[in-house]
């Protein structure tokens, strides 16, 4: 009571003294509002004038410290003991003595700088990396503890224990400190705190324990992802499928399980440093239909373990080999008697045999032994003949883990094969068809003979003709031809030799030859049947004009 009377005292004083200086200010080195006790400080008055005096105090009333004759700034080194513990004020005012007029002038006190002189360092706060605290066996963890006060010491403490189980040396820089746990085991789950201290002229001075976290150390049980590729999984016998699995953490194995089968029907050796794993799984049969999961070997601190077997994905082998694709050349199919085509049959699993088949027929027309690396066979069908018209399908045997299966027939290919070949063409040297007796004329008959051979054949129209055999791709030949005076006319045509069988073309369209006398007459001899057609004509025009 007597004390807080004191301090109203000095209160009303002050606002019955005149102010004529400006008020100073005053700091705080380090900038802290805890102090500890023994603890130095230094607090600083700052002022605009110089050859001032210079008071400082604790709590309004209680002079600490003075200082004479100084310019602008007066710095006091300060140190508290216990009995200072609590809320202190701390100020400071300054006075000029003017020659001028033999007078003294005199300051306000500095707004208060507060400081609480403590011998308990503020409690910290606490966090975990990662912040959920689950961790897995071997894993790591890093535990932050901050401090708002400089302290020389941090302690790590589980489950409330007053000893703790980590300790670090702390510079007056650092607030935060971290405890990093690594190659963790199930039996470091729990809860942790911490607490800082400073030690000043022989005692210790420390904080409460922060908060706890807690640790949560399990073994990386947790299910692999898993995908499949084809993603259906419906497969041909033979096929291939890709099952893909994703750990959560590196493994140093990796197992494929087949539903209700304990032995694992994969097993993948992994680096340690591995997260994922790719099954490849070729050849298969329908036996191996079936629904799989995999699963990870994992190791931590030298124990293994096994995780969960991931969610099942399903296979499903047919017993049929891949359905084979089939294309012709030329594409259209379409080609004339003796001619060929080539059929290509493609498969995408690697067949030893291959069938070529014609629509309602009981045999193949073709088979083909197949190498293990070709997985396409071509059919050269030659000399073809109209009957061999039709559709064609081929189909392939293929032997999978001892067992033959075979495809499904590939879709039809027609083939058409026209007996009517390309007109033959004849042409006439020279171009104009005229020559004199005895000279001759060349005429020439353009085809279309094949390998096999043939004939070209001239016809002169009401008379002779002319044939000749040709050997292999013979495209043309030429007829040279001495006749007597008049006008002829001249067709051609040629014959496959397809099988022993002639095949025959149209007649070419037709071409005049003249020959002409010496005296540049042309004496055309004319037949029986035409001197008769030329008397009835005669006759019929003398009737109509009587």
């Amino acid at each position: 009571m007597g004390v807080l009377t004191t301090l109203l005292m000095f209160v009303a004083s002050l606002d019955a003294q005149v102010f004529a200086l400006p008020q100073p200010t005053m700091t705080l080195d380090p900038p802290l509002k805890i102090i500890l006790p023994g603890e130095e400080f230094l607090l600083t008055c700052h002022f605009p004038l110089t050859r001032c005096n210079v008071d400082f105090y604790r709590n309004y009333t209680d002079p600490i410290s003075s200082f004479v004759e100084v310019s602008h700034v007066a710095t006091f080194q300060n140190r508290e003991d216990r009995k200072s513990i609590g809320h202190n004020s701390y100020m400071c005012k300054y006075q000029k003595f003017f020659d001028n007029n033999k007078t003294w002038e005199y300051s306000r006190l500095s707004e208060p700088t507060e400081i609480i002189i403590t011998d308990v360092i503020p409690k910290p706060t606490i966090s975990l990396e990662p912040a959920s605290g689950a961790v897995t066996v071997g894993g790591e963890v890093q535990i932050n503890c901050t401090s708002s006060y400089p302290s020389h010491i941090a302690r790590l403490y589980k489950n409330n224990s007053r000893i703790p189980i980590l300790t670090k040396n702390v510079s007056d820089s650092d607030q935060t400190v971290t405890f990093t746990i690594e190659d963790l085991e199930t039996l470091d789950s729990g809860e942790y705190s911490c607490s800082f201290a400073k030690t000043l002229q022989g005692t210790e001075y420390t904080s409460s324990q922060s908060d706890t976290v807690k640790l949560n150390v399990t073994y990386d049980i947790s299910k692999p992802t898993i995908h499949m590729e084809p993603a259906f999984g419906a497969i041909s016998v033979g096929g291939r499928v890709q099952i893909t699995c994703n750990s959560s953490s590196p493994s140093i194995a990796s197992h494929l399980y087949k539903k209700y089968v304990n032995k694992p029907f994969d097993i993948h050796n992994n680096s340690g440093s591995e997260w994922s794993v790719t099954f490849n799984m070729q050849d298969l049969v329908p036996a191996e239909s079936g629904k799989f999961c995999c699963s990870f070997m994992k190791m931590a601190n030298e124990e293994v373990y096994e995780t969960l077997c991931s969610n099942f994905v399903n296979i499903v082998v047919t017993a049929e080999l891949p359905k084979p694709t089939i294309s012709v050349v030329p594409a259209s199919g379409v080609v004339t008697v003796g001619d060929s085509v080539q059929i290509n049959c493609s498969s995408k699993y690697p067949c030893q045999t291959s069938h070529l088949n014609k629509k309602y027929g009981k045999t193949p027309v073709a088979t083909r032994q197949v190498s293990d690396s070709e997985v396409s066979v071509t059919y050269k069908m030659r000399d073809l003949e109209p009957k061999e018209s039709g559709l064609y399908a081929c189909h392939c045997l293929a032997t999978v883990k001892g067992a033959v299966y075979k495809s499904p027939p590939s879709d039809f290919m027609e083939i058409n094969i026209t007996d009517i070949l390309p007109t033959a063409r004849i042409s006439v040297h020279p171009p104009s068809g005229v020559v004199n007796r005895g000279n001759t004329i060349r005429l020439t008959c353009s085809g279309s003979i094949l390998s096999s051979g043939g004939w070209y054949y001239l016809h002169q129209v009401g008379e002779q003709s002319l044939s000749r055999s040709v050997a292999g791709f013979v495209q043309f030949t030429s007829f040279h031809v001495l006749t007597r005076a008049g006008t002829w006319k001249y067709k051609c045509q040629y014959a496959r030799n397809v099988n022993e069988t002639k095949h025959y073309s149209p007649t070419s369209e037709p071409v005049l030859v003249t020959v002409r006398d010496r005296n540049g007459a042309s004496n055309v001899y004319f037949s029986p049947l035409y001197l008769f057609g030329f008397v009835l004509l005669g006759s019929l025009i003398i009737l109509l004009t009587e």
